[in-house]
């Protein structure tokens, strides 16, 4: 989210988390001194608008009620929890670095359109995830990725660019995603982006963006059979985007010759 490990989790921000993670409520207690005893306030609030969903409160009137009181309160909104219906299609965003909601969300679109191999469509909506802010270093990534994707070389350099000057300020992660595809794309050095991605692969094994970039730059540096079984790891991790993994899958093993192969793929 682009804010200070000690900064304060305000309603605003908390209701910001609750969305990205696909959360349908937000939960804020207060406890304050009062007399010998304390107030405690429960409210619960939709975090797509700020609406109150229901407040529970008690008062213990000696220190020694207050244990007694949180249960009390723990048992109430549990009751009414159960009385409140959810939106079970519901999803978390990806988790990504951006200060901007309106942004993930177009960045989430963008990624559903690369799952069904839709290049331009995702390029767009990097674009606007872009527009919403501007300093958000993987939607620029993911711009000029899918722009090379489609040919569209001088464009796909220009958000290339801006996003490794970007990912500087970026977590790990995405400071070496962008490095690796900045490499092969901008400076034509596959032997480079691959020692990334192996990078990459050594510490995060279970991410398919990681396999998806790998499996082109082997292909780009001759090494087919390398890059169809980085394609089926890619597919195994990510069934959901078997278009992209099987599409890189089949266009190394024509590269290789291996036609039989390729018509099973």
């Amino acid at each position: 989210m682009g804010l200070a490990e000690d900064g304060d989790l305000s309603e605003h921000v908390l209701q910001d988390l609750a969305q990205r993670h696909g959360a349908q409520i937000v939960l804020i207690g207060r406890a304050s001194p009062l007399g010998n005893g304390a107030q405690l306030l429960v409210r619960l609030i939709d975090p797509r608008n700020g609406r109150l969903l229901f407040s529970v409160a008690e008062h213990p009137t000696e220190d020694a009620d207050v244990v007694g009181a949180v249960v009390r309160l723990g048992r109430t909104v549990r009751k009414r929890l159960g009385e409140i219906p959810f939106d079970t299609a519901a999803y978390a965003l990806p988790m990504v670095t951006t200060s901007s909601l309106a942004a993930l969300r177009y960045y989430a679109l963008a990624q559903r359109e690369i799952t069904r191999n839709h290049r331009a469509e995702a390029a767009l909506l990097a674009e606007a995830a872009i527009a919403e802010d501007s300093s958000f270093a993987l939607a620029h990534y993911v711009a000029g990725d899918q722009l090379w994707f489609i040919n569209s070389e001088r464009r796909s350099q220009f958000f290339m660019k801006r996003a490794f000057e970007l990912s500087a300020r970026a977590p790990l992660r995405e400071r070496l995603l962008i490095r690796a595809r900045y490499q092969q794309l901008v400076l034509d050095e596959p032997d480079s982006a691959l020692v990334t991605w192996r990078m990459l692969l050594g510490t995060r094994p279970d991410d398919p963006f990681v396999y998806d970039g790998a499996t082109w730059t082997l292909r780009s540096l001759g090494e087919f059979r390398r890059a169809a079984a980085m394609a089926d790891s890619g597919l195994m991790l990510d069934p959901d985007a078997l278009i992209p993994h099987l599409v890189a899958r089949t266009y190394a093993l024509l590269s290789l010759g291996d036609t039989t192969a390729a018509r099973v793929a």
